[in-house]
């Protein structure tokens, strides 16, 4: 097990912070730090936050943002399940805030986690850290965990290309209502997160957890259309759910979708929906069909949705070069979960489509969109069958049955 926060005073880090108070500051005030993890498969446990001598020890409240990017009007997203509040705090020290349970995160998507409270006594902040010529001009690294130096330095945060590293705000004490944007001389506002690779028990997989948005997207033609993104299982899991992303604007929602055996380009029994129950309305984000009693074996599969309205109008995003020089460039992988990128997919490539209708297992590569990402997943969570039921290979209806004996 390993464990990461950027400021624990090893290898040149940050360690404890200023041993007294910025100010004389009173009233609502939040504060955060952008940053990211450089791989997939880790899991936020909490935040941590340094309490000055004389410091408030006043609850506050804690969450994540999610950062987009630079082609629509939203700039920032909240993250669920990552806000927490926390009891009485320490003062100087570090103190740490735990959430319920700990949430999966993307890699290589930029993040905020931040803190608010009504300032009675003033609040931590170094200045000069994070700009051209300060000690942490590049940022920091620990690990996969990284936080981004200001925009004058090295490693500006790379999507909206204008916030400053070291954020703070004056308008809400509640930093879920609106996310600190304003900078200060590259401040450190001593605002950390922890961050392991060891999932909860119990825990659930996707390829893109804690991505509220789906980033770069434009819309694609108005067609019907089977999408499909492969993935592949390392052991045998549970079907939970479909995702979609039904960006903003859109009117329509697929009409369809199921897994497809990419060995028999044929559909696993008992995933075919034909008219799937979504969690969300058109345009709402991400949106999921839930399955039960479904298992899949070890292989390659490919999740995919389908439009088949009588008169399609734009329905879903594409994400070009995605998975050929973009952030999935080396496969997407979470625990027994993975997606491999352009160039090691099945033939002919990662992700594929089919145009026109019905239903149909997807063979069309775009290759002018060098890996487009169409934004479809898939949740699963890994199941204990007895080595003595199940040999790697069988088909999804042999492990089914093997399951179910073993039961």
């Amino acid at each position: 097990m390993a464990v990461y926060w950027l400021m624990d005073g090893l290898s040149g880090w940050p360690g404890n912070g200023p041993g007294s108070l910025s100010g004389p500051g009173t009233g609502a005030f939040t504060a955060g730090i952008l940053w990211q993890v450089t791989a997939n498969g880790l899991w936020l446990n909490g935040y941590y936050h340094w309490v000055p001598p004389g410091g408030d020890t006043a609850a506050r409240k804690f969450c994540l943002w999610q950062l987009t990017d630079t082609t629509h009007s939203v700039s920032q997203v909240l993250v669920p399940g990552t806000t927490v509040t926390s009891g009485t705090l320490t003062v100087n020290a570090w103190n740490f805030v735990p959430l319920a349970s700990p949430v999966g995160l993307s890699g290589s998507v930029p993040y905020v986690a931040c803190v608010g409270w009504t300032v009675v006594n003033g609040f931590p902040e170094t200045q000069n850290q994070f700009g051209l010529g300060d000690t942490y001009a590049a940022g920091i690294v620990n690990g996969p965990l990284e936080c981004f130096s200001d925009q004058g330095g090295s490693n500006p945060e790379p999507f909206t290309s204008n916030y400053p590293q070291g954020v703070f705000g004056e308008s809400t004490a509640d930093p879920t209502v609106t996310m600190p944007t304003t900078g200060d001389t590259h401040a450190n506002f001593w605002v950390d997160m922890q961050v392991t690779d060891t999932p909860p028990a119990g825990a659930s997989y996707r390829l893109w957890p804690s991505q509220p948005y789906a980033v770069n997207w434009v819309n694609d033609t108005a067609n019907n259309f089977t999408l499909g993104c492969e993935f592949r299982l390392a052991q045998p899991c549970a079907l939970n759910k479909i995702w979609f992303y039904s960006q903003a604007g859109v009117t329509q929602l697929p009409t369809e979708c199921g897994i497809w055996n990419i060995a028999t380009q044929a559909l696993v029994p008992g995933t075919d929906n034909p008219s799937p129950s979504w969690s969300g309305i058109a345009g709402s984000g991400w949106v999921s069909c839930s399955y039960a009693g479904i298992r899949l074996a070890p292989g390659a599969y490919k999740a995919a949705v389908f439009n088949g309205a009588a008169s399609p109008a734009i329905w879903n995003p594409t994400t070009d070069s995605y998975w050929g020089a973009g952030p999935g460039v080396g496969g997407v992988s979470n625990g027994p979960l993975s997606a491999p990128d352009t160039a090691h997919a099945t033939s002919p490539g990662q992700d594929t489509y089919n145009q026109g209708t019905p239903f149909t297992y997807p063979l069309t590569f775009a290759a002018g969109a060098n890996g487009a990402n169409y934004w479809t997943d898939v949740e699963v969570t890994p199941v204990a069958v007895p080595a003595a039921t199940f040999t790697a290979g069988r088909s999804s209806a042999r492990f089914a049955e093997a399951y179910r004996l073993a039961r």
